[in-house]
């Protein structure tokens, strides 16, 4: 995964994420069952926790504190939905065509 997300560039990586929440059929002002988060909460990390944690369990721990624990890096390619359109400049790049 690291290796084709590097390949994007910052506008594409932008648009990825932005899409996400459409793509996964869920919408992004949703609730996290079991949790006070929203889908538009979780960064890209949290994002994989998330589908690891629905697969094989959070190992005991409430998920909420696992997806908190699962935060990952705070860098750009980490952000979340709602991340993404409270930044005005990501926003518009999230959403422009890709040329």
């Amino acid at each position: 995964m690291a290796t084709a997300w590097s390949s994007l560039d910052p506008q594409q990586t932008a648009q990825e994420l932005e899409a996400y929440p459409t793509i996964s059929g869920v919408s992004p002002t949703a609730t996290v069952p079991g949790t006070s988060l929203t889908f538009g909460d979780l960064n890209q990390s949290q994002q994989l926790a998330l589908m690891y944690a629905n697969c094989f369990g959070t190992g005991g721990t409430d998920l909420q504190d696992f997806l908190t624990q699962n935060a990952g890096p705070n860098a750009s390619w980490n952000l979340s939905y709602n991340q993404i359109q409270a930044d005005p400049q990501l926003a518009q790049i999230a959403q422009s065509p890709l040329t």
